[in-house]
């Protein structure tokens, strides 16, 4: 979700929904913008969390968060590198719907080291 919309603050999203809530809205849908920005903010907090401070329930919670996670990819150029540096480096890169990421691999000193210049040349 990062990079497709813009960062929000947790109180920011929470006086949104407040103020939609408040306009008495209870027969129409929250706004997608809204949708969007809490499920965006998982990221950075824990679903439950988010849940008892927002007041949604679960459900709702879940299905903004299938209509609006990015599951979609992304492609990312990476910086040449010297070809004679680079072997097989079967990595296996997994993104938790937490949004955190974890690698897993089995690769040698060195190719850890050659895996982490790559991935810096990205930032």
């Amino acid at each position: 979700m990062e990079g497709l919309f813009e960062k929000v603050s947790l109180s920011t999203v929470d006086e949104k929904l407040s103020n939609w809530r408040r306009k008495g809205n209870k027969v129409r849908s929250v706004p997608s913008e809204i949708k969007q920005e809490v499920v965006s903010l998982l990221s950075e907090h824990k679903f439950t969390y988010l849940q008892r401070k927002l007041g949604l329930s679960g459900p709702t919670l879940k299905s903004w968060q299938r209509e609006y996670s990015s599951s979609e990819q992304i492609f990312i150029e990476l910086p040449t590198v010297n070809e004679k540096e680079i072997t097989n480096m079967p990595l296996k890169f997994s993104r938790s719907n937490e949004g955190t990421w974890s690698i897993e691999g089995a690769l040698s000193l060195k190719d850890w080291q050659s895996a982490i210049r790559l991935l810096e040349g990205v930032r």
